[in-house]
This record gives C-alpha cells, structure tokens and sequence, in this order.
C-alpha cells in the first residue's frame, strides 16, 4: 500500500505544464541528443572537416583495433581505471569510516580531505607540476631522507608517468568518494553498528580500551562490554525504537559476563498486558565500562591519537596546495637560484600583480562569473520545472521522459566536442559567452532534474492539495509552495553547480577561439605559456583562480555534503 504523507499524482493537466516540460527537453535535446546523433553518424565516415563526409561503416573501428599506439593507449587506460579506481574507493571508504562520527574537529578534517574537490583540473595540474618540477618538492623530501637517487623527471619519464598523474587524481578524488561514502553510512542504523561489536567486531578498538589493575578495581572492571552489550542487543531487537514493546513474554536476554563481577538484579521492567518485555534497560553502577585484560590504552589516548593521526593526515593533504602558496609569495631570482622545492628565502605580493594585470586574470574572472552565475540560474530553474511537472503531475510518459533526460549525462563529451562546435557556428553563437552558457544548462539539466524530481515526490501532496482548493494554479503552486519547499536541494546543487561550471575547461576551448573571452581555467594554461619560466607568477594565478570556489566551499560546505549525499542516495 501506498504510505500515507506519499503524494498521488494529480490527474488534471494544464498546457503550462507541457511549457515546463518541454522547454527543458528541446534545450537538452539541441545541444546533446542532436550533436550525439552527429557524432555518432560521423564516426561512420571519413571526413576531412572540408570535403563532404563519405559514408564508410566501420572501417574506422577497424582501423583503430589495427593501430598499435590506440591499443597501447586503451592498456594505459585499463590499468588507469583498474589503480585509480579501485584506490580511490578503499580510500574514500576508509576515510568514511573514520570521519563516520560527528564529534569534535572531525567537521574540520572532512573539509580538508573534500578541498581539492572544489578545485579545477588545471589548478590541480599546476598545483603537482610545481611538486614533480626538478628539485621540486618531491626530489626535497627524497634528498632529506637520502634516497635522492630515486629523483627523476617524474612526468617525462614513461615508467613513472602514469603513476605520477594517478598520485594527484587520487589527491583530487578521495575526498569526493568519501563524502559519497559517509552519505550512505550515515543512514545506516547505529544499532546495526553496537550489535556488530557485540559479535566481535572491532576487536582491535576494544583491545586498545585501558584494563586498570584487579585490585583496585576487584576485578568489575574485566566486564566484557556489558554496557554496549546490553545496549546493541535491545536496540537491535527493537528496532531502535525507545518503549517499544517486544512480543516475548517473560524472556529476558542473559549476557556473559567474565568471572568475578557480581552479577546485579535485571532491571528491564516487564509490563502487564501480555507481558511484553520493554526496552528500559540500565547498566549497575558497579560494573565499569567495557574493557579487555591487557589494554594499556585509555579513551583519552585513543582520541589524542585521532586527533594526532588525522590532523597529520589532513596537513599533508593540504601541503601541496600550502606549498603553492608559499611559492606564489616568492621573487623571482629566488626560485631561479634555489629552485621550486626550496624553503622561502624572499617574500613579495609583485606576483599577484602580474598575474592579476599583466596575465589578464582579472577579465578571465569577469568572464568566469559572467558565464557561471546565468548557467546555474538558469539550469536550475528550467530543471526544476521539469522535475515540478514530471513528480506532482501524471504527464504522459514521464518516467521515460526522466530516464532520456538523466541519459544525456552519461554521454562521454569527447563525442560531442566537434559536432557542438559545428552546431555553434551554424547558429551563429560560436565564440560567444551565450552558447558557452547554453552547453553548461544543456548539459546539467539531466542530473539536476533527476535529483529534484526525488526531492519534490516526496513533499506532502496534502499541501499542493489545500493550495489548490484555495484557487492556486500550477504557477502558484510551482512559485509559493513547491519551489520554496525545494530549497535546500536548490542550494545543494547551486553550491555543487557553480563550482563544475567555474572550474570548466573542456566546453570554454570547444566553443571559444578569442583569449579575452576565456574564463578563468582555460585563461590558466595561457598565464602558463606567457611567464613559461615564473612559477612563482604561475603560482599566483593559480591562487587567484582557485579562490572564488574555495569561498564557495568554505561558505556552503553544508550544502556541497549534502549536495553530493542527495546525488548519492536518490
């Protein structure tokens, strides 16, 4: 049966409805679905980009099975896949199940392990390119433990770099994945947890548990757990629900208890009416808490040693990103004669001003927000439209119309780049802010739409019900009550929006030729030819472009956890 806070979709449709339907779809369809099909027709010919494309089947395919550098390339492919896949979930999901816990600092360390998710691809690239450069922070940390032998040109050299590049995408992706991970452990019932370590689990975290000596305690102190115990076994047989009542009459759960402790009296209260056995249980005074012989660490040690390892943790994560800093304020003879690697021998902001004036950072910013701020508004408002009519209202066909629209996701953008590009020209938008903007909408609407549409299914249908009742319309309706309603899922993925859209490279070089229309990402790579040899100037660059979204971030953490968690469990 149907529960009972779970909206019916509403029968009568209006044509304002098809409006919020359909514009959304023939945006999607023009700048995704349409330039797929092109490139997937274009895949079956042999074309010059001048003469008239010549319909070859799959000769094509054929021909890349034949060549030995596309094999070689699709082996470097499969192990990418295979160590960058596979470490960056055991990473992520052991940096879940240790940040799993809200206590104090641990808010502070997930924000360090999630930083470099806000950063862009270049960004993250310049940021390791100063670690791999000759006598860079890697050939230093190798010379100061005397293994400089091991020094090489880390990204020229073929043994080493494709592990070079795995090392920053992990740096990069870690975070991501655990924020994924704590967003489903999170649901977890904490029950499920107590009543694992009642059957043994996390055996090491309770060998480390301080056993103080038997005599001063007479030996009450050797209870195995009995606190938690108790606890995990009633919580799990009632459903973590606190005065439930258990169909069991007159059966009580014994626990084992080691020798030597006096057993006290059973304080679980068994009601009259049918004997139903109720979760009121309590721990004796006298028992102490949950221990092991032979523990030499206490609770205050253990949580030192967190807080130790993961601050330790946390610094490193972040020292490639404080040692880009600490280059940025350098001169530029001092990097010259010391090398990138080196302590600070000099200190100056000159850079920052190179590379906001002489490197045209700052027109690369004012493009930047030009393109991201009207993108984000308008996919999210042309996504919640959709997901508005597709959830409160029965429109024809409207979990296959989701399912095409969340589709467009899932094509690889390395198919659409030339038939986008020709799409732009024929319109007459290309090398134009407006048809960057337009591909950035296209090509969110999908996942923003499918998110929303889990969100506003399950608002209450007794509210739009009332509001119709009192004369509200759909846009009423859509504008005063679902939309605000929708707002933390708005802000989630305005928070996460803003950040892809800012950090884009791949779309601004498809659709832009002009150097003072690029954003801020690809703007970088142009910084980077123009002071070739001025890291320090690079570095500062860097800086610049990667403040707009770390502000984000610092201010809508929240909003990017919960972003990210909503993406993970709809």
């Amino acid at each position: 049966m149907r529960p009972a806070n779970r909206r019916r979709p509403v029968r009568n449709l209006s044509p304002l409805l098809a409006v919020f339907v359909l514009v959304p779809f023939v945006v999607e369809s023009v700048w995704v679905f349409w330039p797929a099909a092109q490139g997937l027709y274009l895949s079956l010919t042999r074309w010059d980009g001048l003469t008239p494309p010549e319909f070859v089947g799959l000769a094509n395919f054929a021909e890349l099975a034949g060549d030995p550098i596309f094999r070689g390339a699709l082996g470097n492919t499969v192990l990418w896949l295979v160590l960058f896949g596979g470490l960056s979930v055991l990473g992520g999901f052991g940096m879940a199940l240790l940040l799993r816990r809200d206590r104090r600092g641990v808010g502070l360390y997930r924000a360090a392990l999630f930083t470099p998710v806000v950063f862009s691809l270049v960004v993250t690239a310049l940021v390791w390119r100063v670690f791999y450069q000759p006598d860079g922070l890697a050939d230093q940390v190798l010379t100061a433990v005397g293994l400089e032998h091991l020094s090489r040109p880390w990204l020229a050299d073929p043994d080493t770099a494709l592990y070079a590049v795995i090392l920053p995408a992990l740096w990069r992706q870690i975070g991501y994945v655990m924020v994924l991970y704590l967003a489903g452990l999170k649901a977890i019932d904490p029950a499920l947890y107590e009543a694992a370590k009642v059957d043994g689990a996390g055996g090491l975290a309770a060998a480390q548990e301080r056993h103080p000596p038997a005599a001063a305690r007479g030996q009450r102190g050797r209870a195995l757990g009995d606190r938690h115990r108790l606890a995990a076994l009633l919580r799990h047989r009632l459903g973590a629900h606190q005065g439930r009542a258990v169909p069991l009459v007159r059966v009580a759960e014994h626990l084992h208890v080691l020798g030597g402790v006096p057993e006290p009296a059973p304080r679980i209260r068994i009601g009259h009416r049918g004997g139903h056995l109720r979760a009121r249980a309590r721990r004796d005074p006298r028992l102490s808490g949950p221990c092991l012989p032979g523990g030499i660490m206490t609770r205050g040690l253990r949580t030192g040693a967190f807080h130790g390892s993961m601050a330790l943790l946390s610094l490193l994560w972040l020292s490639p990103i404080i040692w880009v800093v600490l280059t940025s304020l350098r001169t530029f003879d001092d990097v010259a004669a010391n090398g990138v690697g080196s302590l600070p021998r000099s200190f100056t902001f000159d850079t920052y001003r190179q590379a906001w004036s002489d490197g045209g950072q700052l027109q690369s910013l004012v493009n930047s927000f030009l393109v991201t701020v009207p993108a984000v508004a308008l996919s999210l408002l042309l996504a919640a439209m959709a997901a508005f009519a597709l959830s409160r209202y029965r429109v024809p066909f409207r979990r296959t119309l989701l399912l095409v629209m969340l589709a467009g996701n899932l094509l690889p953008p390395q198919i659409l780049l030339i038939p986008v590009s020709k799409f732009a020209e024929l319109t007459g938008t290309y090398d134009t802010l407006a048809a960057l903007v337009a591909v950035h909408v296209a090509f969110g609407l999908g996942f923003y739409t499918f998110v929303l549409h889990g969100f506003m299914r399950e608002l209450p249908g007794a509210i739009q019900e009332a509001a119709t009742i009192d004369g509200a319309g759909v846009a009423q309706v859509f504008w005063r009550i679902v939309l605000p309603l929708t707002r933390p899922a708005l802000a989630a993925l305005g928070a996460l929006s803003f950040t892809w859209i800012f950090n884009d490279l791949l779309w601004a070089i498809t659709v832009l030729r002009t150097d003072t229309k690029m954003p801020v990402t690809p703007a970088l790579l142009g910084l980077q030819g123009q002071f070739v040899s001025s890291w320090n100037v690079i570095a500062a660059g860097t800086i610049i472009a990667a403040v707009p979204t770390l502000l984000v971030f610092l201010r809508f953490q929240r909003h990017f956890i919960s972003g990210l968690a909503i993406g993970a469990v709809k």
